[in-house]
């Protein structure tokens, strides 16, 4: 709605209605609002730093202001091992004990590469 409203020429009367009735549309619908967690902002405030830092030598900035903005810190979910219990949990309800689950080599039935010296495989817990 927003770019057939920029669209619409604002001279003449025909065209007056036309981007009252759009801008009356525009204004009944709920605002936008998408959540963000702690990881893409930090990512977004990267990528501010960054411009800003570019700026600051051509004199359009004189400090970064991304730097004093405060954030909390992201953790990430921990990685829970698929275990008979929960692989059950999710065949019934197709819910997941965790937001992260991995399969472990012995689960998927992975051969260590001949490589790698079996020390390697024996520290890993496999």
């Amino acid at each position: 709605m927003h770019a057939e409203l920029a669209a619409i020429p604002i001279n003449g009367p025909d065209n007056r209605t036309r981007r009252k009735v759009l801008s009356a549309a525009l204004a009944e619908l709920p605002p936008f609002r998408r959540m963000t967690g702690a990881a893409t902002r930090g990512r977004v405030r990267a990528r501010l730093g960054t411009a800003l830092n570019a700026a600051i030598p051509r004199g359009l900035i004189t400090f970064k202001p991304a730097a004093r903005v405060e954030l909390d810190p992201a953790t990430r979910p921990k990685a829970l091992d698929w275990t008979p219990k929960r692989v059950a949990q999710w065949r019934e309800a197709s819910v997941t004990a965790a937001p992260a689950l991995v399969w472990t080599p012995r689960q998927t039935g992975a051969r260590p590469p001949t490589s790698w010296p079996t020390t390697a495989w024996t520290r890993c817990g496999i």
